[in-house]
Formats: structure tokens, sequence, C-alpha cells
């Protein structure tokens, strides 16, 4: 046989993520009475994915916001963010990996993005952010605030009913012990 016309076989595999950096060792033996060849390679598994959460997040005006993208890849991604959708030409508002709103209003509601890219291309996750109004202040006032004025008032109008009452119960009785006793005189006589 000539070289060309060597029988051979082929082995195909997909390493994994978590393969990267392990060793990889081929062994050949073309007869049981030829020596065996051998070669071992370390793995270098290339790989992209960038991780998303959520797509929507509301958020109270005012409030501060630290936002961080993470990218799950090698080689190391480069990170970016961005305000708007990244079809219609968004803005680049930071290279890092964390995105920080130290006070979030109105201009900021919509579109963000984090775009992740390496040699391999480039990977972008979006979501939008919803600025919530805030409640208008409270102008509850705490007991302390207001001393004791409420007990006071809750036993005046305890003092009141219980004075109508008697009131009440007073006039009663005195209209059927004097005047009810009367009308029974009259009716027997």
């Amino acid at each position: 046989m000539t070289p060309q016309m060597l029988p051979y076989s082929v082995l195909t595999f997909t390493p994994r993520p978590r393969d990267h950096g392990t060793n990889l060792t081929c062994q050949v033996q073309r007869d049981k009475h030829s020596v065996a060849m051998e070669r071992t390679v370390r793995l270098n598994v290339l790989s992209f994915k960038i991780l998303q959460t959520t797509s929507s997040l509301p958020i109270l005006e005012g409030e501060a916001v630290r936002l961080l993208c993470v990218s799950d890849s090698n080689p190391p991604a480069e990170m970016s963010w961005f305000q708007g959708s990244p079809a219609l030409n968004a803005t680049l508002i930071s290279s890092t990996t964390t995105l920080e709103l130290p006070r979030v209003g109105t201009a900021e509601e919509g579109e963000f993005s984090c775009q992740a890219r390496n040699p391999l291309g480039s990977q972008h996750v979006s979501f939008s952010l919803s600025v919530q109004r805030s409640p208008p202040p409270c102008s509850c006032m705490t007991e302390e605030q207001q001393g004791s004025w409420p007990l006071v008032l809750t036993l005046i109008r305890g003092a009141l009913m219980g004075a109508g009452f008697l009131l009440t119960y007073g006039l009663t009785w005195l209209y059927y012990s004097r005047c009810g006793g009367h009308q029974r005189k009259r009716t027997t006589s």
C-alpha cells in the first residue's frame, strides 16, 4: 500500500466550556507489532455566553441603581453599556461591567443594553427600565408629634356620650314616673 491509501479513522468530539484547560491525549498504534504514538494537547475551548435575568426593571424615581453585566466567555469579553435600542444606534454610556445610575429620573427611562465583545463576535442583552413616580410625602403626624390630644379628644367624646345617655335615661324615667303614673290613675277612675 502506498502512503496515500493507508486506512485511517476519524474521531470527532465537541468539548464543552468546562473542558477548557484540560489535557486531551490521542494514542495511535497501526498494528499490534508497531510502536504506539501518543500526543497530548491542552484544550483551549472558545465559548461565548452572556447571562440575562430580567427583561424589565421597575425603579422608584430618585433611587440609585447599580447594574452588573457578566459574560462567561473565552477569550474574555470586553463589556459595554448602551442606552437605547442596539438596532437604532444606541448611545455608549459605559465601557465597564458595572453601570451606576446615582439618581434615576425620567431621562433614564427606556431601553438599556449590555454588550459583550471578543474575537469570536459579540452578543448583547437588553432590558427596559421603567421609572415609577415616588409616592407623595406623608403629612401624617406621629403620636409623639400630636402629644396627648387624641387621648383628650377621645375622653371628651366618651364623656359627652355618657352624659347624653344619662340625660336620655333621666328624661325617660321622669316622663314615665311622673306623667305615665298620672295617666294610669285617670284611666282607672
